[in-house]
């Protein structure tokens, strides 16, 4: 998507809202199924894959389908918007906070 949203012109509002609304519908028709079926096995997957011993783990694989969501919206507004408008500054500098944040709970609960 990112030549087709490069070559359509700024003041194009409605074109480019289009496409990002075509983008984010592929995304939630994919991602929706996706959670259901994690949500749907986790248990015995868990069980099966890793012991009785890590029954927990089910549970940890089904709150983590949430990052799915954000995963898929984050990269549609990364790869639709931010990177074709030449907003590169703004990719950079979320991903320098996420960066930040993430090692600040690593080290945390180290």
């Amino acid at each position: 998507m990112i030549p087709h949203i490069s070559k359509i012109d700024m003041n194009e509002k409605n074109e480019i809202k289009k496409r990002l609304n075509e983008s984010f519908e592929l995304v939630f028709f994919l991602i929706f199924p996706i959670i259901f079926g994690i949500l749907g096995i986790s248990k015995d997957f868990s069980n099966i894959y890793f012991g009785n011993g890590f029954s927990k783990a089910s549970d940890i694989m089904n709150m983590l389908t949430l990052t799915i969501i954000f995963a898929g919206i984050a990269n549609v507004i990364r790869t639709n918007y931010l990177i074709p408008f030449a907003k590169d500054n703004i990719y950079v500098k979320s991903t320098m906070i996420r960066s930040k944040y993430k090692l600040n709970i690593k080290f945390d609960f180290n």
